[in-house]
């Protein structure tokens, strides 16, 4: 899905409508935008606006008009990234309060964003620790919107799946481990290489046996529910 099929479908927030960029020609912001992100995922400090102006096909003066900065330009980016993942999740929750049942779901959407918006998804994720350390100042304006879902899903979870000998929120958190662990595993993948679409099944059954095994390990036997 490129980044004009990707506007008609999301109602960005006020702060990324009324940007300067968002009045320009579609194509011409799409090619921005993505040579922008394609950049910054080298990293931030090691990101170059000469390389994204070539990739382009814009003067620099025109990218400083829009954004002011390098930082201005990686800030838009990401709230415009933020926006977009969080349209695509809130399509999809539903919410059963089996904790490990939600997790997967939330799961499943990650991993299909990234086979169809995977340059959003990466630039997001890689965005959410340029935050913290190059400008930890502008952290309260950002959230994950991944870990906003998780957050609320444990708050809904049901409590009595649990099995009675164990503490609760420490079970919680192990899930929690496991799947943050899982989806920095995920998001590492080259989603540019061949063969990438064939690893997408082997990812979801990963993942199934992950979750499978700690609902034996955590929750009550079916006799005990």
């Amino acid at each position: 899905m490129d980044f004009i099929e990707i506007e008609q479908k999301v109602t960005f927030s006020q702060t990324v409508q009324e940007h300067k960029i968002m009045s320009t020609d579609p194509e011409k912001r799409a090619r921005i935008l993505r040579a922008a992100m394609e950049e910054f995922l080298k990293g931030y400090g090691k990101a170059n606006t000469d390389v994204i102006v070539e990739k382009a096909g814009i003067s620099k003066g025109l990218l400083f008009h829009y954004f002011g900065s390098k930082k201005g330009l990686f800030l838009f980016l990401m709230q415009y990234a933020i926006d977009v993942v969080s349209a695509e999740y809130e399509k999809a929750v539903a919410w059963n309060k089996d904790f490990i049942e939600t997790i997967w779901d939330i799961s499943m959407i990650a991993v299909d964003l990234l086979t169809v918006m995977p340059l959003v998804l990466r630039f997001m994720g890689g965005g959410v620790f340029v935050i913290q350390e190059e400008f930890p100042e502008e952290a309260g304006l950002f959230g994950n919107p991944l870990d906003r879902l998780f957050k609320s899903a444990r708050g809904q979870m049901d409590r009595s799946l649990f099995r009675k000998d164990i503490d609760v929120e420490k079970a919680s958190d192990l899930i929690m481990w496991t799947i943050y662990g899982y989806n920095n595993r995920i998001a590492g993948y080259d989603w540019r290489q061949d063969g990438w679409d064939s690893q997408i099944e082997q990812i979801k059954k990963e993942l199934r046996d992950y979750l499978d095994m700690l609902r034996k390990l955590l929750y009550k036997d079916a006799k005990e529910v």
